[in-house]
């Protein structure tokens, strides 16, 4: 642990250095923030997060970044706020669609979770880890027929690096 923090704290370091040659670096602010977030240096990575915004402020990464600070920090309107801004740049980004339902399942707000789900599925429309997640949603919900047309259609679209991929890989193992 000890080791992977000394890591982080280097690579910090080096994007520093890289602001103090450009102050104007917002990927390097970006960056920053990513890192302090993995640290829970969570008022450290939202000044960064911030900075990169000023600078340069219609990159829905760097909206979908701060949104998902936001989230685990339970500060769920400014998160909102932050995804829909990212959407509002760009409107097929898969993954802050993918963060928003996630949000809006967190809040309880299930059924605007499923929608942002299906949202995702008009973009991306063979997204295995879309149709886990709402397979899940609809077992919770106690609508056993449409979890296990989700969670069938995820492992039939499950590919190689996928989220559900990894988890069945690991799953895998664990049977042997």
């Amino acid at each position: 642990m000890l080791k992977k923090i000394g890591k982080i704290d280097e690579s910090i370091n080096e994007f520093q250095i890289s602001i103090a040659i450009n102050p104007n670096g917002s990927d390097a602010h970006n960056f920053i923030g990513l890192l302090l977030q993995k640290q829970g240096r969570y008022e450290e990575s939202e000044f960064h997060h911030k900075k990169a915004i000023a600078i340069k402020s219609e990159d829905s990464e760097y909206h979908n970044n701060i949104g998902t600070l936001y989230k685990k920090q339970k500060k769920f309107e400014l998160a909102e706020k932050s995804y829909l801004e990212a959407l509002r740049i760009d409107p097929k980004n898969c993954f802050v669609i993918f963060n928003l339902a996630i949000l809006y399942d967190t809040i309880g707000n299930v059924d605007k979770s499923i929608l942002t789900y299906k949202q995702a599925l008009e973009i991306k429309p063979n997204d295995c880890d879309v149709f886990y997640n709402l397979g899940h949603l609809f077992k919770r919900q106690g609508d056993p027929v449409m979890a296990n047309y989700y969670f069938s259609k995820a492992i039939e679209n499950c590919v190689e690096g996928t989220k559900l991929w990894d988890k069945q890989k690991k799953a895998d193992r664990l049977d042997r």
